[in-house]
C-alpha cells in the first residue's frame, strides 16, 4: 500500500507544478498556458492575428507530459524502494 501512497504524492506534485507554472494572462491581451514541462493548452483572447499559433488543447504534448511524468514517477519510486529496502541479515 505504501507504493500507492508514493505514486499519489508524485502525481500531486506534478499537478502542483503544472498549476504553479501555468500562466493566466488572457484577460490582459496575453495567453493562458497550461502544462509542465510542455504547454499542452494555450488560449488567447485579445487583438491580433495569431492564426499561425497552435491554440487550444494539444493532445500530443499532453501525452508527452503524461509519459514523462510516468517515467519520472517509476524511476523515483524505484530509487526510493532501493534505499528503503531492509538489508538481509
Amino acid at each position: 500500500m505504501k507504493k500507492y501512497k508514493r505514486y499519489t504524492l508524485l502525481v500531486a506534485l506534478w499537478l502542483l507544478m503544472t498549476l504553479f507554472t501555468s500562466k493566466c494572462e488572457a484577460a490582459h491581451d496575453g495567453f493562458n498556458e497550461v502544462g509542465y514541462p510542455f504547454v499542452f493548452y494555450r488560449d488567447f483572447n485579445g487583438k491580433g492575428d495569431y492564426s499561425l499559433l497552435d491554440l487550444g488543447f494539444n493532445c500530443g504534448y499532453w501525452a508527452l507530459d503524461i509519459g514523462i511524468a510516468l517515467l519520472v514517477f517509476f524511476m523515483v519510486v524505484k530509487v526510493i524502494n532501493r534505499f528503503l529496502k531492509k538489508p538481509n541479515l
